[in-house]
């Protein structure tokens, strides 16, 4: 990833210690000088109490632990990074900490905003925000938005959706060459200072693509450089076709344009903000949204699955969030007693025998062409030895279900990447006639939260689910986990295990079944990632 955005002309502030660098070497040279102004205004402090607690009506008193209260104390610290504690450390109960310690030092004007990844675990959190802090909690997502409190849950999915501007197609003219103006040729006239000399050299330089714009944009451009004498003119022309356009949209579609507006309004206000799972802020949707909230001094991620030495995977984070200010591992967690030790069975399967000549029969029956011929044979061996593998699946509920008969209240979590594979390995759980649930993205937030109730009593014991429980879900007697799915996703791999963590009465160890597929090249390899990682976290693997 490259640190300087051209066509924004902008280096993002997680990245700025990588821009220092960068001038730092040119500056060897004896050609750039270089000084450094913080124009991000005053911190915000504040010192940790070592005897906080939190309690409220409904939820249980939290007694931070020490490294809860370090971590805390990071973030008043250094305002801006990642906590990168692993899935058990109680990060939820940091952002609790940090919210009631920062409300009362941001101004009535200003806003405090908790992303989540969905909507379960805004809920989730939206709750326990208002019984800890005992105020009122806006909430923006599922069909909900309350904006007026100062602190705000909200889906990314939501604020994403908000700030995408609405789109009208002109018809009129007059009206087509005021957007091209307004979108095509002002950004690049008032880059800069100088903006009439930008006007000067651009129209000298201008190629028209089409034959209206010899007529139409040329012409205005070129009246623009013979009558504006001036950057204040120039500057003042733009300004006035800006309103002129945006009096145009909104006579268009006033209702997409407001709700459009607010949301900028509402992220242009954000003082404090923090973003809950943050190993996916590499995508689109994040990236678009932090960059709208300038204002946001306080900036702080919240993960356990970051892999900081992929810089492509690692960079965009850290572009919009900074570094990691505080870590937690896994061994660490386990070793003091709070999270449950993990120890992982390696199953080794074998069929089919004939996978890979399966898929070569099929490569060369529909002519895959060579370029295409190493996404599809993954695909296929997916599809063959994985998702439509009918003794591999049977195999997987027959675990479940023996699981499932000891004398304990303890559950066993089944995920799968897609609806089908789960599909196919529920046909073996119904035949045996046991108590199960199967949880896909489509089923409503009641019915999730019913199942879990039904797991947690020990009514349900098997839980079958899709890629919507990889985060968010507190169920303590998830005691075993049949990892089915195969891949090789750091992110993915930890956070499922990670479900598993909670340390309950009777349960301080949990059991992870790993299914590795020897007959795909493919699969295989994978099986050989998800074991690094194991062995990465200093798990115990057999």
């Amino acid at each position: 990833m490259a640190i300087f955005d051209r066509e924004k002309g902008i280096v993002p502030t997680g990245l700025y210690e990588e821009l220092i660098s960068t001038l730092k070497q040119i500056q060897d040279s004896g050609s750039l000088k270089i000084g450094e102004v913080d124009l991000r205004g005053a911190p915000i402090t504040a010192k940790v109490p070592k005897d906080m607690i939190l309690s409220g009506e409904g939820v249980k008193t939290i007694n931070p632990r020490k490294h809860q209260v370090e971590s805390v104390q990071a973030v008043f610290d250094k305002q801006r990074g990642i906590l990168l504690e692993s899935m058990n450390a109680g990060k939820s109960a940091e952002a609790y900490m940090c919210f009631q310690l920062l409300e009362p030092k941001v101004d009535r004007f200003s806003k405090l905003l908790f992303i989540a990844p969905n909507k379960s675990i805004m809920k989730q959190m939206h709750e326990n925000f208002k019984a800890y802090l005992d105020t009122d909690i806006g909430i923006w997502g599922d069909g909900q938005k309350e904006l007026d409190p100062k602190i705000v849950c909200a889906t990314i999915q939501s604020i994403a959706s908000a700030i995408k501007k609405p789109e009208v197609k002109l018809t009129k003219k007059d009206d087509k060459l005021l957007e091209r103006m307004i979108t095509k040729h002002m950004p690049i006239i008032m880059q800069g200072t100088t903006p009439r000399n930008n006007l000067i050299l651009y129209v000298k330089n201008y190629k028209p693509e089409f034959k209206y714009e010899v007529s139409e944009d040329l012409k205005e451009l070129t009246m623009m450089k013979n009558t504006l004498r001036s950057d204040r003119e120039v500057k003042k022309y733009f300004k006035d076709s800006q309103k002129q356009y945006d009096k145009l949209l909104l006579s268009k579609d006033r209702k997409g344009f407001k709700k459009y507006e607010e949301a900028l309004d509402f992220l242009e206000s954000v003082k404090v903000v923090f973003a809950d799972e943050c190993q996916s802020a590499k995508a689109k949707s994040y990236q678009d949204v932090f960059g709208l909230m300038e204002n946001a001094r306080v900036r702080i991620g919240m993960s356990g699955t970051i892999e900081t030495n992929k810089h492509d995977f690692y960079y965009p984070i850290k572009a919009v969030l900074g570094k990691p200010i505080y870590s937690v591992s896994n061994e660490e967690m386990i070793s003091k007693g709070y999270s449950a030790k993990p120890h992982i069975k390696m199953l080794n399967f074998n069929e089919p025998a004939d996978l890979e000549q399966q898929v070569q029969r099929l490569i060369i029956q529909n002519r895959i062409p060579k370029s295409q011929q190493a996404l599809y044979r993954y695909q296929q061996s997916y599809r063959i030895g994985v998702i439509e593998n009918k003794k591999r699946n049977q195999l997987i509920a027959q675990l479940a279900i023996k699981l499932s008969k000891k004398k304990e209240k303890m559950a066993t979590l089944i995920m799968v990447n897609s609806i089908e594979h789960g599909e196919n390995i529920e046909k073996y759980l119904k035949e045996a006639k046991v108590p199960y649930a199967y949880v896909q993205g489509a089923d409503d937030n009641d019915t999730r939260t019913e199942v879990l109730d039904k797991v947690r009593s020990g009514e349900i014991k098997i839980l079958l689910a899709t890629k919507i429980f990889d985060a968010g879900i507190d169920v303590p007697n998830l005691k075993y986990f049949i990892s089915c799915s195969s891949g090789k996703s750091f992110v993915s791999t930890l956070q499922r295990i990670g479900r598993l963590l909670r340390v309950a009465e009777n349960k301080n160890q949990c059991y992870i079944l790993d299914i590795v597929d020897r007959e795909s090249e493919y699969l295989y390899k994978q099986s050989q990632e998800r074991i690094k990682y194991y062995k990465q976290e200093k798990f115990e693997v057999s």
